[in-house]
């Protein structure tokens, strides 16, 4: 009879490892996540959530930079340009500068507008127009040392003049000399030298 209830025991406990080990591997089956698992998805979502407070925080700060006023980050080079390009009653005369300080002052010029509205500008370069049913829009074009980049900033006379008669070839040579301000045509702003004589 004792050989019978230890028998019995072991079997029962038996039966109990077997259940145990097929609720585990049900479990596996049926999508139950181990510790293990657990753990590692709490550490993604904490390096998730991490990270996207990080790039929200990068974020407000660029906005916060690309909102500040043009006034507040001009660059000192800026008053450098204004200072050596000054000539006689004439703020910014880019005859008088080589190739890439000409190229650079009229990038300068056309980043921050604001810096040379009112200043009496000289500049020489090919004559351009661009044409339209409305009206024509007359230029001097600026090149870089190397010719291979341009810029144009246009120009309006004091005198009336008919166009073509009264005007140069397209790409002769020219000296214009204006004012410094910018207009709104639709929702863009544009530079021009107004008041101009042409040379």
């Amino acid at each position: 009879m004792k050989r019978t209830v230890c028998l019995l025991i072991a079997l029962i406990i038996v039966c109990f490892l077997l259940s145990c080990g097929e609720s585990v591997s049900s479990r596996s089956k049926s999508g139950g996540k181990t510790v293990e698992e657990v753990l590692n998805e709490k550490a993604t979502d904490n390096t998730e959530k991490a990270t996207e407070e990080v790039t929200e925080k990068a974020t407000e700060e660029v906005t916060e930079k690309a909102t500040e006023t043009a006034a507040e980050t001009v660059p000192s080079e800026t008053e450098d340009f204004l200072s050596a390009a000054k000539n006689g009653d004439i703020d910014v005369d880019l005859t008088i500068l080589t190739p890439t300080l000409v190229y650079a002052q009229v990038n300068d010029m056309l980043m921050y507008p604001d810096k040379y509205v009112g200043k009496k500008v000289r500049m020489r370069g090919p004559f351009a127009v661009y044409e339209t049913e409305e009206r024509n829009y007359f230029a001097v074009i600026i090149s870089d040392a190397t010719a291979c980049c341009s810029q144009g900033i246009e120009f309006l006379l004091t005198d009336e003049r008919s166009y073509p008669s009264e005007y140069p070839e397209k790409g002769a040579e020219i000296t214009v000399t204006g004012v410094f301000h910018t207009y709104a045509e639709g929702q863009l702003t544009y530079p021009e030298l107004y008041d101009a004589t042409m040379e």
